[in-house]
């Protein structure tokens, strides 16, 4: 097939910007409503920002043993984030720098590395939780990676930086939570992982949507 050009224009900086921005609307929505408990007191009132998890809000029971209204809710903006995103990890080699080998090689692993990691932020609300998050850590941490790269290598350093930020909550919230330690703070570990990371993500849009390279990509199709 012949090149096949996309006009990023109409992807970027809405489709993301809705991902996020409908991210946080839902769950604001679904930790208003969402009945009590946490897993190490069941006997608190309401969502705790601080001892609730992100995936408290998308069990169909609250650890008090009420019905959880806002499921539907936090299981869709679970599915809808990663997917919005995914034009943003297509789009970010844009800003490598210099099209030669070495950048065609960190755009591909960001490209491959970062559908996977969405593909597995997508079903944490599955049985397969812990396996999705393990799998989304070592896709992410690849692209990541590769990412960062790219952007030093490109010369955005103030993207680069607020990426490595975001790498370094992301990595510990993963360790505490992999390990189990300080479960007191994990909870908030996760938020700030959280917030970091779509700071990052919002950025990222508002650095491609005002690159004029970003209108209009092309991509070559080897098939």
């Amino acid at each position: 097939m012949r090149l096949q050009r996309l006009q990023w224009s109409l992807w970027l900086p809405w489709l993301p910007t809705i991902g996020v921005a409908g991210f946080l609307l839902a769950y604001a929505y679904a930790a208003a409503v969402y009945p009590g408990g946490t897993r190490v007191d069941a006997h608190t009132v309401g969502y705790s920002h601080l001892a609730n998890y992100w995936c408290d809000l998308l069990d169909a029971v609250a650890y008090d043993g009420r019905p959880n209204p806002g499921r539907p809710v936090a299981l869709a903006a679970t599915v809808a984030l990663p997917l919005t995103l995914a034009p943003l990890w297509f789009s970010l080699p844009v800003l490598f720098g210099a099209s030669d080998g070495r950048s065609r090689a960190l755009a591909a692993t960001v490209r491959g590395a970062g559908v996977i990691a969405l593909c597995a932020a997508a079903v944490v609300f599955t049985p397969w939780h812990d396996a999705a998050i393990n799998i989304g850590a070592a896709a992410g941490s690849v692209a990541g990676i590769a990412a960062l790269a790219g952007l030093v290598r490109g010369k955005q350093w103030m993207l680069a930086g607020v990426g490595f930020a975001a790498a370094g909550a992301a990595t510990l919230n993963y360790v505490l939570w992999a390990t189990g330690t300080a479960p007191d703070i994990t909870p908030i570990a996760q938020k700030g992982a959280y917030a970091v990371v779509l700071a990052w993500a919002v950025i990222a849009i508002r650095t491609l949507a005002t690159t004029s390279v970003s209108k209009q990509i092309t991509i070559q199709d080897e098939g």
